[in-house]
């Protein structure tokens, strides 16, 4: 049970593959980055690519941390995460439960039972007891694999969004506030960009 609750607490969307994520799997098409100089390069995350634009380089960041809490998709998915979470805690106690009162009746009637009674009860106790593990175990993978899947989703839909608004407005960088020293405010684009990924559903 100890390590159950352990990744209950930790378990819930965050970003942290979001960075490998975006560098490793979203990489842009190699056509695009050495295009024209009419085309625009859209850097998520400080993977940039350096292209020459004509006239001033149109810039903006984004605070994609901020983006993935305030995304309703990402409220909706820890919801669910959430949700099962307890269902599962639930079946945990309830087996524990079952196990608790095995083990007292099993006291109480130990001295009137025969060797092979004895042994019996002692297998089914054990293997009720295993059986909780197994179940943990169990649910302690399902959950972890779930929630890696639904933040690689998640934050793939916040890159394209991204490069999509790049696309369209001409930027010719945007970046991760994360990797900003100094930006003025008029550069950041977190609340558009969380507009145009609630406009997308």
């Amino acid at each position: 049970m100890k390590k159950f609750i352990a990744i209950v607490i930790i378990t819930g969307l965050t970003l942290a593959t979001c960075l490998s994520l975006m560098a490793q799997d979203r990489s842009m098409p190699e056509e695009e980055a050495i295009g024209s100089s009419s085309e625009v390069t859209v850097g998520a995350l400080g993977q940039t690519t350096h292209q020459n634009v004509v006239g001033s380089p149109k810039i903006g960041y984004v605070d994609v941390a901020r983006v993935f809490d305030e995304y309703s998709r990402t409220k909706k998915a820890k919801a669910d995460l959430d949700k099962e979470i307890k269902l599962k805690q639930q079946t945990i106690r309830d087996m524990e439960k079952e196990l608790r009162k095995l083990r007292k009746e099993f006291e109480s009637q130990k001295e009137d039972l025969t060797e092979e009674e004895i042994r019996k009860k002692e297998r089914l106790i054990e293997e009720k007891s295993n059986g909780i593990q197994i179940f943990t175990d169990a649910a302690e993978a399902e959950l972890s694999e779930k929630e890696a899947k639904l933040t690689e989703e998640i934050v793939g839909e916040i890159y394209d969004a991204i490069y999509s608004l790049g696309k369209e407005e001409n930027f010719s960088l945007i970046v991760d506030k994360s990797n900003v020293i100094y930006g003025d405010i008029t550069l950041d684009l977190t609340d558009r960009l969380i507009k145009k990924l609630e406009a997308q559903k």
